[in-house]
């Protein structure tokens, strides 16, 4: 049986690159409403390349299944949000915005500083 839709890690540009890259991939967005702010900094919490922390998105009629399994094996975890369509929020920092705007804004950084 399939329980994982998807999985990314963070080691390249923490958890809010990781969501950023992971929504752009399918055009979809996301909703971080339990995202918990525990670090000692914010910038920790949000760009820290932990490698051994990895996102992974279910089903929700999953998610109790997912649960059991992940504490049988004594690992820790968080349910931080949901996929959503056409935005990004971060309830944590009153964000919400177009994915699309983003993504663009992603996509040509580099050639808009040049």
């Amino acid at each position: 049986m399939k329980l994982i839709n998807s999985a990314h890690d963070c080691s390249i540009g923490g958890l809010l690159v990781t969501l950023c890259e992971s929504a752009f991939q399918n055009n979809l967005g996301f909703r971080a409403q339990g995202l918990k702010y525990k670090e000692k900094r914010l910038d920790s919490l949000l760009f820290g390349e932990t490698q051994s922390r990895i996102i992974i998105s279910i089903d929700k009629n999953d998610l109790q299944e997912i649960e059991k399994y992940l504490k049988e094996k004594n690992c820790p975890y968080q349910v931080i949000g949901e996929v959503v369509e056409n935005y990004l929020e971060i309830s944590l920092l009153g964000i919400k915005i177009n994915t699309s705007e983003i993504k663009n804004i992603w996509e040509n950084a580099l050639t808009n500083v040049l």
